[in-house]
């Protein structure tokens, strides 16, 4: 996939695979196999899309910026996750992209919980866990 990715994306060469299906095919392989891909596979990863970091967030609206190839090329969706490397861009990003009606004053202690919570689970924090935590900062500045 990685060359045919290659081919079309960067020589104009057309391989006439449908390389929006090969998230789907590298899924079907890691069932069938039984084998993880990993992560940050190249064409098939699961994180190759998804961004963590406030400084890269900040881009986010520029895809071509911090990625190598339009997700929309292989069927991959773009996404920001939320954990202690997060910063104020990422937050208001997951603040439109759950909906939530937060002002933006409470950006910053928001960010704040988000790392604590990221840094204390050694982990990301779900959607669950952020809707959580910004309902609470919310009501605690109100």
């Amino acid at each position: 996939m990685e060359v045919a990715l290659a081919l079309e994306a960067l020589y104009g060469i057309p391989t006439r695979l449908d390389l929006t299906q090969a998230r789907a095919l590298g899924a079907l392989v890691q069932e069938l196999t039984g084998t993880q891909l990993a992560a940050w596979k190249p064409v098939t990863g699961d994180n190759l899309f998804t961004r963590e970091s406030g400084a890269v967030a900040a881009q986010f609206h520029d895809p071509p910026a911090i990625e190598p190839y339009s997700s929309e090329l292989v069927g991959a969706e773009r996404g920001i996750v939320l954990g202690k490397k997060s910063g104020l861009d990422s937050i208001r990003i997951k603040v439109g992209e759950l909906g939530l009606s937060v002002p933006e004053d409470h950006f910053p202690a928001l960010l704040e919980a988000v790392k604590r919570a990221g840094v204390k689970k050694r982990g990301l924090v779900t959607d669950g866990e952020f809707r959580r935590i910004a309902g609470r900062v919310k009501s605690s500045r109100v």
